[in-house]
């Protein structure tokens, strides 16, 4: 039984019991069963609020979590370096982490840091770029492969 179920019950008792139209008794009983009405009415409203915003917040959640899938995902397959993402006078270069495999792109004014943590497992690879100039009989520089 609802609460405003429960007020239209308590106010057929009072009908029913008969009461004299101007009598104290019947004034008070009528004053409490209208605040009882009142208050009913209100949490009902209140109730239908609650469930309109919980099934609001569960929308916006599983909203934020395809975000934050996007956004912070890092096992994605999307691994491929595409260059129309970025701007054509910048130059980018692929690393893949030797820890996790993943591979990620740095731009040619990180090639002056001495190294750069994995994005998805916080590995700190060392960027050391120093060629041989094509004598790669002991290194892998891989400058005399072309």
């Amino acid at each position: 039984m609802t609460n405003s179920e429960k007020v239209a019950y308590i106010k057929g008792m009072m009908d029913g019991m008969n009461f004299e139209a101007d009598t104290p008794e019947k004034k008070l009983l009528s004053a409490i069963v209208d605040a009882l009405e009142s208050i009913a009415d209100t949490l009902h409203a209140v109730e239908e609020d609650t469930e309109y915003l919980s099934e609001y917040i569960e929308e916006v959640d599983a909203d934020l979590g395809d975000v934050e899938a996007e956004v912070f995902d890092y096992d994605d397959d999307d691994d491929d370096f595409d260059e129309d993402d970025y701007d054509d006078d910048e130059e980018f270069y692929e690393i893949e982490c030797p820890e996790c495999g993943k591979k990620f792109c740095i731009s040619e004014d990180m090639l002056d840091l001495e190294s750069i943590d994995c994005p998805k497992c916080g590995t700190k690879i060392e960027l050391d770029l120093e060629c041989c100039d094509g004598d790669c009989g002991d290194c892998d520089c891989g400058c005399d492969e072309e």
